[in-house]
């Protein structure tokens, strides 16, 4: 995980919020691939608490899906006050995950779509393409004619 960049898409863009401990109203950006959360120096989230395990729990993050699991921690993992089972689990968008003392939010954009979805009654997307018209753009046809030209006149130098 690192922290927002500049030049990420809103589509791109998944984090965590620490909403209590010593870190809480930090915001970390969940990366692509892999990422760990713990309180040992090599973690992509440090957690200053001890409840937290050196390695506690593992991120891994695809185009539009983010997964965590429990690296074997003492105290566990619990999502929305449930303690995970063994594997992977697909974080949704407002989950609260525990770990040890420390409260995080997850917060992922396409969650949000889906949210209001959801409280419209609905649960479909329809994403709208730009029409193309049947004629060519003006702006492409002067090249095209442009072209042409040179190669009308090329052909009549070169016999």
């Amino acid at each position: 995980m690192r922290r927002r960049e500049s030049g990420v898409t809103m589509e791109d863009q998944a984090w965590l919020e620490v909403e209590s401990g010593q870190s809480e109203g930090k915001r970390w950006e969940v990366s692509r691939g892999h990422s760990l959360i713990g309180r040992a120096m090599n973690t992509d989230l440090r957690l200053r608490d001890g409840g937290v395990s050196r390695a506690h729990v593992e991120l891994r993050r695809s185009d539009h899906r983010v997964e965590l699991r429990d690296c074997g921690s003492k105290n566990g993992v619990f999502v929305d006050g449930v303690r995970l089972a063994s594997g992977w689990h697909e974080l949704a968008h407002g989950q609260r995950l525990e770990v040890g003392d420390v409260r995080l939010l997850f917060c992922s954009p396409d969650g949000l779509v889906d949210a209001a979805l959801a409280a419209e009654g609905t649960h479909t997307r329809t994403f709208e393409r730009a029409r193309s018209d049947a004629r060519p753009s003006v702006s492409l046809l002067w090249p095209l004619a442009l072209a042409c030209a040179f190669f009308a006149l090329s052909l009549l130098f070169w016999r």
